[in-house]
């Protein structure tokens, strides 16, 4: 994942196994959010959901929409939960402007 300013964003989670026999899961419930250096949720980019690619192995995608105010260089946190499995992740970033 990358946090460009006024860019939309793309999440993607991949390959989502279930750790007890490797099955891929393709009927999680996944919502992501993302947070501020301050643990603080970011307006625009709440309950953000992840939608299953059709025919995948597991993999999920959203978008953090590019309306949404970042500062240059703080550090962001995108959590992301299932409502219907034992599943949380994070993933970490830093807000760059996207040049080029």
């Amino acid at each position: 994942m990358a946090l460009h300013i006024d860019n939309d964003s793309l999440v993607q989670v991949k390959s989502l196994r279930a750790q007890s026999d490797g099955v891929f899961i393709n009927d999680a419930i996944l919502v992501g959010t993302l947070f501020d250096s301050g643990g603080v949720a970011v307006t625009g980019a709440i309950a953000i959901s992840l939608a299953y690619l059709a025919g995948s192995n597991g993999n999920y995608e959203a978008v953090i929409p590019g309306t949404i105010t970042l500062v240059q260089d703080a550090s962001y946190r995108f959590e992301i939960t299932s409502s219907n499995y034992i599943f949380q992740t994070e993933l970490w970033e830093q807000a760059k402007i996207r040049t080029g």
